[in-house]
């Protein structure tokens, strides 16, 4: 079974109520407020059966990323691989 804590998506609240699902985040509105997307909440992307959600059958599950390597988005949505660790040594 595909857990959506297990999603490169999945924004964790202070509960199960709050958690939040981002793979919707280019079509969410924006805050007024903040001025950054108003993502869904997890909890209905999994139940619901309209297509365009992901459902129970995790549709646009994506799983996270491992080792010491993160993933992030640019403006146009594309993947920015961010990688963690040692930094690298510099020639001299």
């Amino acid at each position: 079974m595909k857990l959506c804590k297990d999603c490169r998506h999945y924004i964790a609240g202070v509960s199960k109520t709050f958690d939040r699902c981002a793979m919707r985040e280019r079509m969410s509105p924006v805050d007024p407020v903040r001025g950054q997307p108003e993502h869904y909440y997890a909890d209905i992307e999994r139940n619901s059966p309209l297509v365009n959600r992901c459902g129970p059958e995790a549709r646009y599950f994506v799983g996270k990323p491992t080792a010491q390597h993160d993933w992030s988005f640019d403006a146009n949505g594309a993947p920015i691989e961010v990688a963690y660790g040692p930094p690298a040594e510099v020639a001299s």
